[in-house]
């Protein structure tokens, strides 16, 4: 092995991957899918989640193999921890970085391909990889699919974080409490609980100039006109399917809101900068695809939206959703696109 390469703020990594409580538990059948997927996406017979900290690799979910650990200096992942990318390793016996790993020279591997997974504060706490006893050329695996592999763990990762934040605030609240925080219509938090919950999340995630906490201020434009026409009563009907659709629609990390300031607050935690607005945007599209029939009514649906990332350099959250609500209905108003980022 040439080295042993450790990100520099590897101290504050390890104690990231600690705080998730993720080492030494049992496999979980959402881990299992995605390494069963990469496996049989990559045409290889073996295919990991693994988490790397101070001194071991310790795979949460092994497909191929039964080893619970290994120690991190006879790794290929130490390597990809370090990097921003996919590390390709087309035959190991070539390479001098891990020719002598006994992953090679006993267990037999050739060619692995790895890409980091990142958790909830931004730390690389391990990879998404797949390896195989033959020589492989890096032109089989395509570094996209296995970057949306690895995309697809830190959103489980994710997903558990935003999780927990929502069981510490319940925790915190009365049965009372909690009967008004969610909204009897359309079975949402409230707003004002929905930026509870995001302060509590932006309060433990440092500042990442690569994704952010989105805030999504939806309108409902034909709302009013429907109440009018159909009476409140269907108009209520109308706005819990609407909500039910954006569920199923969003990203599963959302928190979706009642909103005072339009009709929902949707709050995406680690929603990457450089395509929140294709995902919104498509999040949006799907939920209006198809009209509603409510007691002999069809019901185009009409949402527009406007949001802002948080995530850069954070502002108090009042400024973030006023902003968010001021694109929403200049969005409106236009009547041109379903979603538009506030810059």
């Amino acid at each position: 092995m040439a080295d042993h390469p450790r990100p520099e703020n590897d101290e504050e990594r390890v104690a990231s991957v600690r705080r998730m409580v993720q080492l030494d538990t049992p496999a979980e059948a959402r881990f299992d899918r995605l390494t069963r997927l990469a496996g049989h996406l990559f045409k290889a017979p073996v295919s990991m989640v693994t988490f790397i900290e101070k001194d071991r690799q310790w795979f949460k979910s092994a497909r191929g193999h039964l080893i619970a650990e290994t120690p991190r200096v006879e790794s290929f992942c130490q390597y990809t921890i370090c990097k921003n990318e996919p590390l390709i390793v087309e035959n190991a016996l070539t390479d001098d970085r891990f020719f002598d790993l006994p992953a090679v020279f006993d267990l037999g591997i050739r060619f692995y391909a790895g890409v980091p997974v990142r958790n909830s504060e931004g730390h690389a706490v391990g990879t998404l990889c797949v390896l195989d006893f033959q020589e492989r050329s890096k032109d089989e695996v395509d570094p996209v699919s296995l970057v949306d592999l690895g995309r697809c763990v830190e959103t489980e990762l994710r997903l558990q974080s935003f999780q927990e934040k929502e069981r510490e605030l319940l925790a915190r609240m009365s049965e009372l409490e909690r009967k008004l925080s969610v909204d009897p219509v359309t079975r949402c938090w409230n707003e004002e609980t929905g930026a509870a919950l995001a302060r509590d999340f932006i309060k433990d995630y440092p500042p990442d100039p690569q994704s952010g906490v989105a805030f999504l201020l939806l309108t409902l434009k034909n709302l009013a006109d429907f109440n009018r026409s159909a009476g409140s009563q269907l108009g209520d009907h109308y706005l819990r399917e609407v909500a039910n659709r954006l569920r199923s629609f969003l990203p599963e990390t959302t928190v979706l809101c009642r909103s005072s300031r339009a009709t929902f607050l949707a709050i995406v935690p680690n929603v990457e900068i450089r395509t929140a607005e294709e995902i919104l945007e498509e999040s949006i599209k799907q939920a209006c695809h198809d009209c509603f029939q409510i007691a002999g009514n069809t019901v185009e649906v009409e949402l527009y939206g406007g949001f802002v990332l948080s995530g850069r350099s954070p502002q108090p959250l009042e400024h973030v959703l006023e902003r968010a609500a001021k694109t929403c209905f200049k969005t409106a108003s236009e009547g041109r696109r379903r979603v538009r980022l506030s810059v």
